[in-house]
């Protein structure tokens, strides 16, 4: 099944390295070795790009720049673990994962001990103390996920043998830019948006001025510092920004643009008065010009349509370019459920691929604990004195999640609050648990059917 990518046949490829500039094309690709899968309604035509399947390993992957080739992607596993040791001269490695049954995971860990590897037989370790390090990074005890299952390392594999790829920059607009990861295999497709007035990424939404494709907005202070001939407004910041608001100018917004220690700074004295200040600004803070930049500047794009259903929930388009990323929505809010006007995402429930809520703002649904010392009455955790929400979506970390790395999960109603609540370890017993939230018991099934999905393919 084709999906619609981008369909500007007019638009070439960015000027880069590789193969001979191309139309830019209409859908989205399958390769050789990754498919790119999307999920579907069941009832529509409703589709959310999902994410790529490395079929060798028959697992989902993440694309992640080569540490020895910044311009290369590989599509790391999306199971995850950690490098950990049973001796405090960390001499065997072992792997500490709830994704036993993935095979393949990425590892996090000191060089060389980290990236993909290849897990063996779990092992029984009894409760033993477990420590972090090897090599030149020394050997100490670790002081969390002692309770996580634990894994021999068949074999740590080099990047060269997962999939490998590129980003291809592709105008859109005037002011959007798409960044296409094209696979060795010959896969395709949108992996972000591009916001070309910024230079950062961005997502469409819907704003005060209408559906724009909207980055990140943070915040930042007018503490009276201009540029040199003192008409235009620098801030001050931690950290990389490219757009924020500015709540002593009304809470506009500003798009902001890197200093250098070659541009002159003023300061604003009470009086009105500008005097030169040095570029030295408290606690290392970066220095940025700021530039008006209302939304009704920011990129201009159409949203999703109903369908059955489930509404899509974020994606943009323009005419016909379906503006469906791999980066930029929570795979718990691909969708929103028409029927109950709240967000879900796809999980396996009894067997079936369906659209079950997304979290509660409140509720930590990362946690999988009980509410009876068997471990056999689910319980959900909430932040203390919050209001919980009516239905919890019980996802079973640690659960097999073979079916393309998809949780395990159920849908319960929130019912009376408990006082103590249990979680397994990571050889099987129950255990008490204490995590300073408040907890409810669910031991009633919220009434479905949730919507269904599907999974489908690039092409």
């Amino acid at each position: 099944m084709q999906r619609a990518l981008i369909a500007l046949p007019t638009l070439l490829f960015a000027c880069q390295a590789g193969p001979e500039a191309q139309p830019l094309g209409t859908t989205s690709q399958d390769g050789t070795r990754l498919l790119v899968r999307y999920a579907e309604a069941e009832d529509g035509g409703a589709q959310r790009l999902l994410h790529l399947l490395d079929r060798e390993l028959g697992q989902p992957c993440n694309l992640s720049t080569r540490p020895d080739d910044g311009e290369t992607l590989t599509c790391l596993p999306t199971a995850s673990g950690m490098v950990m040791f049973l001796d405090d001269a960390c001499t065997t490695p072992y792997i500490a994962t709830i994704h036993g049954e993935a095979g393949v995971v990425t590892a996090t860990g000191f060089p060389p001990l980290a990236g993909p590897a290849r897990l063996g037989a779990k092992v029984a370790d009894t409760g033993a103390t477990r420590y972090l390090g090897g090599g030149d990074y020394g050997c100490s005890e670790a002081a969390a996920l002692t309770d996580t299952p634990l894994y021999a390392v068949e074999a740590f594999l080099p990047l060269t043998e997962l999939p490998q790829g590129r980003l291809v920059a592709e105008p859109i607009t005037e002011d959007l830019e798409a960044q296409v990861f094209h696979g060795d295999d010959g896969t395709r497709v949108l992996y972000y948006l591009v916001d070309r007035n910024t230079g950062g990424t961005c997502q469409p939404e819907l704003t005060d001025a209408g559906p724009r494709c909207a980055g990140y907005v943070a915040e930042a202070h007018d503490e009276g510092l201009r540029n040199e001939a003192c008409d235009r407004l620098v801030v001050a910041e931690y950290g990389q920004m490219q757009v924020a608001t500015v709540p002593e100018r009304g809470g506009a917004t500003f798009r902001l643009t890197l200093m250098t220690a070659d541009d002159a700074l003023t300061r604003v004295l009470g009086h009105g008065a500008c005097e030169p200040e040095e570029h030295s600004i408290a606690g290392r803070r970066t220095l940025y010009f700021a530039d008006p930049y209302p939304t009704s500047e920011w990129p201009e794009v159409e949203l999703g349509t109903t369908s059955g259903r489930v509404l899509t929930a974020r994606p943009g388009r323009i005419g016909d370019l379906l503006l469906d990323t791999l980066t930029t929505v929570e795979p718990e809010t691909l969708f929103v459920d028409t029927s109950r006007n709240q967000d879900c995402g796809p999980a396996w429930v009894d067997g079936s691929l369906a659209c079950v809520p997304a979290p509660a703002p409140n509720a930590l649904e990362y946690l999988t604990i009980y509410a009876d010392p068997e471990c056999t009455v689910p319980a959900a955790a909430v932040y203390s004195g919050s209001v919980p929400p009516a239905t919890y979506t019980f996802r079973e970390l640690g659960a097999p999640t073979s079916q393309e790395g998809l949780p395990t999960a159920k849908v319960f109603e929130v019912g009376a609050a408990v006082s103590t609540v249990y979680a397994r370890d990571g050889l099987g017993a129950c255990e008490s648990a204490v995590y300073r939230h408040d907890y409810y018991r669910l031991d009633t099934p919220a009434p479905g059917p949730w919507p269904g999905l599907r999974l489908t393919s690039g092409s």
